[in-house]
């Protein structure tokens, strides 16, 4: 079929296709698309940081920089395997595999999401930004926070001596099966995509946790009772690989780490803080009344002490213990 066009209808078709590459040649010639992977979906706090922190990225580099947001992408570690090889660009991951991270987690090691920010910004942090980039290739952009890890149990406890006995899913750091044996309930280890059902068989009796993770993954529907108490603190790590790291121009470098560091004190840390009120809330509103349970906070600090002093001076060497508490 022929279609014939007059040379006014000419002008206007050619002067939209001349028009048109002004707009879209800027997003697709010049603009660079940065692939973020993550194991969780959209609700996630991470996520939901990932994606205010990508777009405005977006908007100060007018366009040149775009994310990609690829969620529920597997498990962190094979997300963080991605990173290191190339596969995938940036991601924000609880897993690191790497002890100098892993001890952030002990229980009562941090105090609270305060105390945890001022780490995130410490010299000991850094030093697990060069083990990170030494094990996988990657620059660390920062650290976030989605909350803190805690205790759900299916029969409510009175105090910590309360857990004995009990088989309850541990995440996989490694200072929780330590932790574990001071408070002589059983650390069994469950796949996270297994956990619903362990706890509906009871096959285990709680799982430690964050506590937006026990909602929004419904294990409230088949835990009862949660124990306020923090037990630890999680620390998301923004990995990106060296080699995307490098291709940004110094001016994108600098938009991209400062966009970061303006945005993780409130859009991270500080929704995190404001999320766990909600979420306590919630918890009473699915379960009734007293199913948040308030134990001694000092006397889990106490119990914990020897086992968060050994492991971080283990990790970082004499000094460091003391100096994670100064921060």
């Amino acid at each position: 079929m022929t279609i014939k066009l007059n040379r006014r209808a000419f002008n206007i078709m050619l002067g939209g296709a001349i028009a048109a590459p002004a707009v879209i040649g800027r997003a697709h010639a010049q603009g660079t698309t940065l692939r973020y992977a993550n194991a969780t979906g959209d609700q996630a706090i991470a996520n939901k940081f990932a994606a205010k922190f990508l777009k405005t990225v977006e908007e100060r580099t007018d366009g040149e920089l775009r994310g990609q947001l690829l969620l529920n992408n597997g498990s962190e570690q094979s997300i963080v395997e991605g990173v290191s090889v190339g596969t995938i660009d940036m991601c924000n991951s609880g897993y690191s595999g790497l002890r100098e991270y892993d001890v952030f987690y002990t229980p009562t090691l941090l105090r609270d999401l305060d105390h945890a920010l001022r780490v995130a910004r410490s010299p000991l942090a850094q030093k697990a930004a060069e083990a990170a980039r030494e094990r996988y290739n990657v620059k660390v952009i920062g650290l976030g926070s989605s909350g803190s890890f805690l205790l759900g149990v299916n029969e409510k406890v009175a105090d910590w001596d309360g857990l004995a006995g009990r088989k309850i899913r541990i995440p996989p750091f490694e200072s929780y099966a330590e932790a574990a044996q001071i408070l002589n309930f059983s650390a069994t280890p469950v796949p996270f995509n297994e956990v619903y059902l362990a706890l509906q068989q009871n096959l285990v009796g709680g799982l430690v946790t964050l506590l937006n993770v026990m909602l929004s993954s419904k294990f409230v529907e088949v835990c009862q009772n949660v124990i306020s108490v923090d037990f630890g603190v999680g620390m998301e790590k923004f990995f990106m690989n060296d080699a995307s790291w490098n291709r940004l121009t110094p001016k994108q470098q600098e938009i991209f780490q400062s966009t970061y560091d303006e945005l993780v004190v409130e859009d991270y840390f500080g929704v995190a803080k404001s999320q766990a009120a909600k979420d306590f809330a919630t918890w009473e509103e699915l379960n009734g009344e007293g199913t948040v349970l308030n134990l001694d906070a000092a006397d889990l600090a106490t119990r914990m002490e020897p086992l968060t002093r050994r492991f971080a001076d283990e990790v970082f060497g004499p000094g460091a213990y003391e100096q994670l508490q100064e921060a």
